[in-house]
């Protein structure tokens, strides 16, 4: 899913980032970032608004793992 490749490769959820938008969990902010990115992503198509959740949900451990053309998250 282009969308959780897409939050966790950009550096949008930098810790720096989430801490200035206020989110301030010590552990595991990036993936619950990725994880909000990915689904406001989905819920961006009308059409898949009501199942937003269950797709990153299924694609995620695929995805958050996928760092290519990188050997690790930038």
């Amino acid at each position: 899913m282009i969308g959780i490749r897409a939050a966790n490769l950009s550096g949008d959820c930098h810790f720096n980032r989430e801490l200035l938008r206020g989110h301030l969990n010590i552990r595991g902010q990036h993936q619950i970032c990725v994880r909000r990115r990915a689904e406001l992503s989905v819920k961006m198509n009308p059409y898949c608004a009501q199942k937003a959740k269950e797709a990153v949900d299924a694609a995620w451990n695929t995805c958050i793992k996928d760092t290519a053309p990188f050997d690790r998250v930038p």
